[in-house]
């Protein structure tokens, strides 16, 4: 159900027990917090990650770590965080060096290298043998946090936004009553997972529904996404008109051959933009639109129902 640049898949049952393995390891170190940070790239580690926070009642809480040193201060005491799960390999890739350092004295930080070390036989054992319906995370309230997000900054201090596991739900379901996607399906999902579009639609919806993600941990490789679109056989792909218009200048015009759906959001999808998807690639982007609070999608675009220059119509309820 997940696959990353690294080589690195996961099946549900893995996905299920790295998550109950992995979950009960940080358990013995987060002890009674509430909110966690999770400050990851798009890897299979970060699906697994935010599964196993959930499997012990722990909140993720996403970090942007593109957004600088003041916004995520910020975004750290907003949601009262103690502890950030990070890695070490992710650190060093994307020079995070110096954010760590002036973080560390507000939060600690947690790499899943480290805990990988510490992870034994007898653990393996124990997760093996602990049912997923014996774990803190499985009876919670449907209106619980599930999950908090944080907002752009784009009108000063970045907002946190909490959602429950009944407004992710919700929206999950929303969106599959709106486009299809069948078991087998893969979505390639390079937006990062700290935006809500990239979480609910990108990662959560493919994993919840049986069909497969591939994650890629930067939207702006021009030429690299659509070539993986091709290798992946993606039925869907996510993306803003910044995106698009970027791989539309680099893809080749059969790399979209296996795409049924690619969808906008986040931005108005431009005239230019759509026509050339029309002429050089012969599909069509569905425009959507929603906001971080309505665990985004609020409206999209359909095949059936499908109006140029408009954001479509509302999800169901």
């Amino acid at each position: 159900c997940v696959e990353d640049v690294n080589g690195q898949s996961l099946n549900l049952k893995k996905l299920t027990l790295a998550s109950t393995i992995l979950g009960r390891k940080l358990q013995k170190t987060l002890k009674d917090e509430q909110r966690v940070g999770l400050m990851l790239p798009n890897v299979s580690g970060m699906a697994a990650s935010f599964f196993a926070l959930q499997a012990y009642g722990f909140v993720p809480a996403m970090i942007n770590f593109t957004a600088g040193i003041a916004a995520i201060k910020s975004a750290c005491e907003t949601a009262e965080l103690k502890t950030v799960i990070t890695s070490k390999k992710f650190v060093e890739v994307f020079a995070l060096e110096p954010l760590i350092e002036a973080l560390s004295d507000e939060v600690r930080f947690i790499y899943l290298e480290d805990i990988r070390e510490q992870i034994n036989g007898l653990d393996k054992v124990i997760g093996l043998l602990k049912s997923p319906k014996n774990l803190p995370g499985y009876r919670v309230d449907p209106d619980s946090e599930a999950v908090v997000l944080f907002t752009s900054g784009s009108e000063g201090t970045p907002k946190g936004v909490v959602l429950s596991h009944q407004n992710v739900n919700s929206n999950i379901a929303q969106i599959g009553s709106m486009i299809t996607l069948l078991p087998g399906d893969t979505i390639l999902n390079a937006l990062p997972t700290f935006h809500c579009f990239g979480l609910t639609a990108g990662m959560l919806w493919p994993i919840l529904r049986g069909a497969k993600v591939f994650m890629y941990p930067s939207p702006v490789h021009y030429a690299i996404v659509p070539e993986m679109v091709y290798q992946k056989n993606a039925k869907l792909i996510f993306g803003t008109d910044t995106f698009y218009s970027g791989y539309a200048r680099k893809a080749h015009p059969y790399d979209f051959y296996s795409i049924g759906e690619l969808v906008a959001g986040a931005e108005r999808l431009r005239p230019e933009t759509r026509a050339i998807y029309a002429d050089k690639y012969h599909k069509p982007i569905f425009e959507g639109y929603g906001v971080t609070e309505t665990t985004p999608v609020l409206a999209v675009n359909t095949p059936l129902a499908y109006k140029n220059g408009s954001v479509g119509r509302f999800v169901p309820a």
